[in-house]
């Protein structure tokens, strides 16, 4: 739901993979810098991107949030529980 909109998660998509690398920063915001680290293991990365109607900018999503998310075991870089979380499964590789 976002808003009111009961059905708003039908205008989002949700990528999803292994990395095998994450960052974190380090630092003051002004004079910080990105780390590279190692993910913690059994987790994939997932990014939710909210589709937008066509605009000015031409821009027709923009990402709502990400995550580090457990790793289905039966289903390969998918989170686990990814059929209850999503309505259906677009592609994959």
């Amino acid at each position: 739901m976002l808003g009111d909109d009961m059905h708003a998660d039908q205008s989002a998509l949700v990528y999803t993979w292994r990395s095998s690398v994450d960052f974190e920063w380090h630092g003051s915001p002004q004079d910080g810098s990105p780390v590279e680290m190692v993910p913690l293991p059994g987790r994939v990365f997932a990014v939710l991107v909210r589709l937008e109607d066509s605009n000015e900018f031409n821009v027709y999503g923009s990402i709502e949030r990400w995550n580090w998310i457990k790793e289905d075991p039966k289903f390969a870089e998918a989170p686990i529980g990814w059929s209850q979380r999503y309505g259906k499964k677009v592609w994959s590789w």
